[in-house]
């Protein structure tokens, strides 16, 4: 993640909200910074242009150092690019999505693919106004889910943030809602790993304050299970992406052993929706089946 109060690339520990700083960007960055990795590659977003006659740029960033390098611009053929709130990448690589729109107030809705070398944006889609609650189709954040090859993110408005699925043409579903008070602020960044949606939520109501949402996918959605406080001293954070991880490693001892598969055992009988490894929403021989596949295929 992102310290945006001192400009500093972090790390931070998911399970404790413990941050270690890693080094300064460089640059300076403004609360909806975005990171994403792309293939070998951690990618920065600044969503804001440093000056009137610049537009929103793209950075590669150093994970030994934390300096960040320009790359470019972003470019809309035909039109300017007044902000950029999402950064994600497919299979095809890298994805953005803008506000193409300043006279429509802030509102990013053009989905596009992303050259990192020239900036250049080429329009896949726009998330219509009229199909989206909250601000009318502005996405503050999402990143792509390869299970589904759909986009998963939130609106956040009016101490609440809203999850919708956006498919990369822009058609938009609602899927829920979640109060500021119920999962530590709104939420500013998300990442996907496997079928976990992890957020960073910050809330400014006195003192900042961050914290690590957990999400688990529940069949055609993602149910929020817990969050953990950032111990960030008063910085505000933005930007997140996480670590693969390895789903079969339910015990979370950095191995595979017999222990995992009586983790998994305990958690079926509980009927705890972690054990839904196919994801279909429902606790069935097919989970037991996608476990086995995840434990033969190893960690990463």
């Amino acid at each position: 993640s992102i310290d945006v109060d001192n400009d500093v690339l972090v790390r931070v520990d998911s399970a404790t909200g413990v941050v270690v700083e890693v080094g300064p960007l460089g640059v300076d960055v403004p609360q909806g910074v975005k990171i994403k990795r792309c293939g070998e590659v951690l990618y920065m977003l600044n969503p804001i242009p440093e000056a009137l006659a610049s537009a929103p740029a793209l950075y590669r960033l150093d994970e030994v150092t934390g300096a960040a390098t320009q790359l470019a611009e972003l470019v809309l053929d035909g039109g300017i690019v007044e902000t950029a709130e999402v950064l994600a990448c497919d299979p095809a690589g890298l994805l953005a999505v803008v506000d193409d729109q300043p006279m429509d107030g802030s509102r990013s809705s053009l989905i596009s693919r992303l050259d990192p070398a020239s900036g250049q944006l080429l329009p896949l889609g726009r998330i219509p106004r009229t199909t989206t609650p909250g601000d009318g189709g502005d996405l503050d954040s999402a990143d792509f889910d390869e299970a589904t090859s759909a986009l998963f993110g939130f609106d956040a408005d009016s101490g609440r943030s809203i999850l919708f699925r956006i498919e990369l043409d822009g058609t938009a579903v609602f899927l829920d809602e979640f109060a500021s008070s119920a999962i530590g602020g709104l939420v500013a960044d998300v990442s996907i790993n496997a079928d976990s949606l992890t957020g960073i939520a910050v809330d400014s109501d006195g003192a900042i304050s961050n914290s690590l949402l957990t999400l688990r996918r529940r069949g055609g959605t993602f149910e929020f299970v817990d969050s953990v406080v950032i111990q960030s001293r008063g910085a505000a954070f933005g930007g997140i992406e996480t670590s693969p991880v390895c789903t079969a490693d339910l015990d979370g001892d950095g191995e595979l052993s017999i222990f995992d598969f009586l983790a998994f055992q305990n958690l079926f009988d509980a009927g705890d929706p972690v054990a839904d490894f196919d994801g279909d929403g429902d606790l069935t021989l097919f989970d037991f089946l996608a476990f086995q596949n995840a434990f033969d295929a190893g960690c990463p």
